[in-house]
């Protein structure tokens, strides 16, 4: 008798496990896309990609209306980050990040050389 008592306790409590388990909230992850754009001849861009590895390139653009575009998807509470500096005095950027198509942050600046523009934050929840 003992026995079955214990067989019915430990197959309610794993009942009550799995329907916790499955009651957890998943989290879905955000679309991200840094946009750099209004630069005339080109410029160098510093980001956290994908894996949150800090990563430096140059980029070459041909006119302003040119877009430099790098998308990933990422858990909210992630950390995103995106910084440009130009070298033209007669150029302006604009560096955005979306979340999920809409613009999370921005920054901008015009006949400015000497300084990055940087956005960064962290992802929203949804």
């Amino acid at each position: 008798m003992k026995n079955k008592l214990i067989y019915k306790i430990l197959a309610l409590s794993a009942l009550l496990l799995i329907i916790l388990v499955s009651c957890e909230k998943e989290t879905e992850k955000r679309k991200i896309d840094y946009e750099i754009t209004r630069s005339v001849t080109g410029f160098s861009v510093n980001y956290l990609d994908k894996n949150g590895t800090l990563t430096k390139k140059d980029v070459e653009v041909n006119s302003a209306k040119d877009i430099w575009r790098y998308s990933f998807t990422a858990e909210p509470r992630s950390i995103v980050f995106v910084s440009a500096s130009y070298k033209d005095i007669n150029s302006s950027i604009n560096v955005k990040i979306k979340v999920d198509g809409k613009v999370y942050k921005q920054a901008s600046t015009r006949y400015d050389t000497t300084m990055y523009v940087t956005v960064s934050g962290v992802v929203p929840e949804i």
